[in-house]
């Protein structure tokens, strides 16, 4: 009869604790519902996103100050066309004046020949003058590089009577005894141009001028003896007071 008893109150005793055990899990199933509350963090997290864009934008801005940094350094990078100004300066004045004559430019529309090689200053030859020696004229541009002056016993010429002065030449391709010539002079301020033909007779040239033409401002032609090579062009000029000019031309 104990032992029955004893055995229901362990029954009773289980039942009691088993009990306990069903009320604390339900309480337990109470707080999970609690927690779902966590749902709070979600819109933290969207608070979060708006953040980054912000970010993002802050960093296009940065790209483009970089981009106008750049336009800057090219404007300054073209500065540098200064110096192809000052090259040209240059180029000008590579040619120097070359005598001192204040005459105007006669011939103006003649030709388009410019004097540019030395400044050629006369010399007073010795001994006995040279003669001409003729040949066959190439054509070719030719630059004045010599004047030689040969004055007669009784001349009592000086070579300072000739101005220092740049000539230039041009002959076409001749072919024939005939053919035509364009010159120019320049000395000082006096800039002279002509264009004529030249009739070729033995060792001597008859020039006849056609611009500017005789009587204005243009001379009238005349005759000089001349040697002609493959490189030189030598006029011999008789002046007045029989003094004899000997200009020495040089194919470029």
């Amino acid at each position: 009869m104990r032992t029955s008893t004893l055995v229901v109150s362990l029954v009773i005793l289980f039942a009691a604790n088993g009990c306990g055990s069903s009320g604390s899990s339900s309480t337990g199933t109470a707080g999970a519902k609690g927690s779902a509350g966590t749902s709070g963090s979600a819109g933290s997290g969207a608070a979060g996103s708006a953040g980054a864009d912000g970010g993002t934008a802050g960093a296009d801005s940065g790209a483009a100050g970089g981009g106008t940094a750049g336009a800057g350094d090219a404007g300054a990078t073209g500065g540098a066309g200064g110096t192809v100004d000052a090259g040209s300066a240059g180029a000008d004045g590579s040619v120097a004046a070359c005598g001192t004559s204040p005459a105007a430019e006669i011939g103006a529309s003649c030709n388009t020949v410019d004097a540019t090689g030395p400044c050629v200053v006369a010399t007073l030859g010795s001994g006995t003058p040279p003669t001409p020696g003729g040949g066959p004229i190439q054509g070719g541009t030719y630059d004045l590089t010599s004047l030689t002056v040969y004055p007669t016993s009784d001349a009592g010429v000086q070579v300072g009577d000739e101005a220092p002065r740049r000539g230039t030449l041009v002959i076409p391709a001749v072919t024939t005894g005939t053919f035509t010539i364009q010159m120019t002079q320049a000395s000082g301020a006096a800039v002279e141009r002509q264009a004529g033909t030249v009739v070729v007779v033995g060792s001597n040239v008859m020039f006849t001028p056609t611009c500017p033409p005789p009587g204005d401002a243009g001379g009238s032609g005349g005759s000089a003896g001349f040697t002609a090579t493959a490189t030189t062009f030598t006029l011999f000029e008789m002046g007045d007071n029989g003094v004899l000019n000997v200009d020495l031309y040089t194919k470029r």
